[in-house]
């Protein structure tokens, strides 16, 4: 990723959050509950290959509904 390109979670009515990202063979790459640690692309200071990346992120809301999601980013170098 160029340095601007990070993926983050953002919302207006999120209290809390956990975002969880896996490589193919199921390595946790990134997890944060900081929407200030958004994912650069890197696991332990070095960038990861191009390739599809599994994450999962569980969200409470405002009226302290949690909702889960599951779903794919592709990341390109």
């Amino acid at each position: 990723f160029p340095s601007h390109d990070k993926l983050i979670v953002g919302g207006l009515f999120i209290e809390s959050f956990n975002m969880k990202i896996f490589d193919r063979w199921g390595t946790l790459v990134h997890e944060s509950s900081d929407r200030n640690n958004a994912w650069d692309g890197n696991f332990e200071g070095k960038p990861m290959p191009s390739g599809v990346y599994v994450y999962t992120i569980d969200v409470i809301g405002r009226s302290k509904q949690k909702v889960s999601l599951t779903g794919s980013v592709t990341l390109i170098r």
